[in-house]
């Protein structure tokens, strides 16, 4: 059931995109942690995370994935509020395209859960760096960033 919704969110990935970054530009202290990046960079990564998630069966790869991506918030310091509320502003538009694609149909409620679920899912992945990183008495902003996959406590 990710698979197929994964493919209407694929369709759809641009505008959802597009959509979290006209949400985080109207927050200052978010906004402020994209201003030193290529955003259209991050646009394509998000992207291929999003993919890997949907499309992956939570492959070894996607894990790896999730911890970069945690690794990577971690290192610039982004506070974890800010990180969980951008996951709230994405599957808030999930949520939407989901409902509406299916004309709120019961089978929409079904795909909704599938798609909650595996949200959760990377979520949890990305807070569980912020915890082990913490726990490591890692610093933000050190070399550690996991872009090889081979984070300290691998």
């Amino acid at each position: 059931m990710i698979v197929e919704t994964g493919r209407i969110i694929d369709e759809n990935m641009p505008q959802i995109i597009a959509a979290f970054y006209r949400h985080v530009g109207t927050f200052p202290e978010a906004a402020r942690f994209l201003s030193s990046f290529d955003v259209a960079e991050i646009k394509l990564r998000q992207k291929e995370h999003w993919n890997r998630l949907m499309f992956s069966g939570f492959s070894e790869d996607y894990v790896h994935s999730a911890v970069r991506v945690g690794v990577a918030h971690y290192r610039i310091n982004l506070p974890l509020y800010l990180y969980i509320s951008g996951y709230n502003n994405f599957m808030g538009n999930v949520v939407d395209l989901i409902v509406n694609h299916y004309l709120g149909a019961l089978v929409s409620a079904q795909h909704l859960r599938s798609m909650i679920k595996a949200i959760s899912f990377d979520m949890d992945i990305a807070i569980s760096v912020y915890t082990v990183a913490d726990r490591l008495k890692l610093k933000p902003g050190g070399s550690h960033d996991g872009a090889d996959g081979n984070l300290p406590w691998h």
